[in-house]
């Protein structure tokens, strides 16, 4: 192992360039500093190469959201972002897929195309890919080999690297754009004018946080207006939600808190079941319905009433959950308009009385990770 010790912190680039002068090895890989190989991940790397000499090969990240606080690391969310099957050279023209960590190169060929580009503020391992693309075929191996860690943004005032080149973006992404134009494609022109135009309304109105990401998310009275006819229309729009009440006396505020977010939606249709070994006095909301079971036989009486349910949809919610309509408004109408659709679920806020909110991003649906992680399926809507 070789220690190089620069004299100042000149970006990523640069470390990597330097640290690649000292280096023998015919396959080079890249790991940074916080991120984490699985125990599969050279082995991977080293049969794909094996079985398909000339290609440059590259796998699948989970990137997980994390904050951390002293030595202690908490994990927020996880996903396999930008999953995919082949690799796509259009794509590649469009945005960066590929993490860097994900892939082993010919260190040939890195010297060949200069390795990294230390005059950019950002992006350098997307400039350097689309250089390797124009050398070398890309094969990508559908197998998730890399964890990469991201930390969520704190209230410090100190920014990250990474977080002030999420400044640069306009900038940076019409650099890549001219450097590598792609004539043959005008899907390619049509998606880069796209994500051009995203990022500069992006800039013109940034968000200080989440608490002002949230409001921004929040439905205006003409995409109401535009909206609430289509759900009325919709033939399957109407949403049962279940809610299992454990102890009454020490839930009854979380649970008051749960229908009446249920009950507040503008244009959702709902009704609301409530799950107990005893029926209850809710004054403020007459019309809840009751599943009154023993604990013993709660499964059989609720898969009974789910059978007999007029609904077309529902959901299970635990004591203190909210819901948010916009966000169930907008699965609905996609599973509206999809047949075949057997459940639809969206993202997760988290939120303390003594805390900031947190948002959990969830992945696009992969049965492995939801076998792993069942936390996952909270929260998701039944047809």
């Amino acid at each position: 192992m070789a220690y190089v010790v620069l004299e100042k912190n000149s970006g990523p680039a640069f470390a990597r360039n330097s640290a690649l002068k000292y280096a023998s090895g015919k396959y080079i890989v890249f790991l940074d500093d916080d991120d984490v190989f699985l125990p599969n991940h050279l082995d991977v790397l080293y049969g794909a190469i094996q079985r398909n000499p000339g290609f440059f090969v590259y796998s699948d990240a989970i990137h997980i959201a994390e904050n951390i606080d002293g030595d202690e690391r908490f994990e927020v969310a996880r996903e396999l972002r930008y999953e995919h099957e082949e690799f796509s050279l259009e794509r590649l023209h469009v945005e960066n897929y590929i993490p860097l960590n994900t892939f082993a190169c010919p260190l040939h060929l890195i010297v060949e195309v200069g390795g990294f580009d230390t005059g950019l503020s950002g992006l350098e391992d997307w400039d350097f890919l689309l250089k390797l693309s124009a050398k070398v075929p890309f094969l990508h191996v559908q197998e998730a080999t890399v964890e990469v860690r991201m930390r969520l943004p704190t209230d410090s005032g100190a920014l990250r690297r990474s977080e002030q080149a999420f400044d640069n973006y306009p900038q940076l992404y019409a650099e890549i754009y001219s450097r590598y134009p792609f004539l043959e494609s005008c899907d390619v022109a049509e998606a880069r004018s796209l994500v051009m135009s995203y990022l500069v309304e992006k800039d013109h109105n940034k968000i200080s946080g989440l608490e002002d990401w949230l409001k921004n998310q929040q439905l205006s009275p003409q995409q109401v207006s535009i909206m609430k006819p289509m759900i009325e229309a919709a033939p399957s729009a109407r949403i049962a939600f279940f809610i299992k009440i454990d102890d009454f006396a020490k839930q009854r505020s979380a649970l008051l808190d749960s229908i009446s977010s249920i009950f507040a939606c503008q244009f959702l249709s709902v009704e609301v079941f409530l799950i107990s070994d005893e029926r209850f006095l809710l004054s403020d909301y007459p019309c809840v319905k009751w599943i009154v079971s023993s604990q013993a036989e709660m499964s059989a009486v609720l898969l009974s009433s789910l059978r007999e349910l007029d609904s077309d949809w529902f959901a299970f919610l635990e004591c203190g959950e909210k819901i948010l309509e916009e966000g169930i408004v907008l699965g609905l109408l996609q599973a509206c308009c999809q047949s075949g659709v057997s459940v639809f679920y969206g993202d997760t806020l988290y939120a303390e009385s003594d805390a900031p909110v947190a948002l959990a991003l969830k992945s696009g649906f992969n049965l492995d990770m939801l076998l792993s992680a069942p936390c996952l399926n909270s929260n998701w809507f039944f047809p």
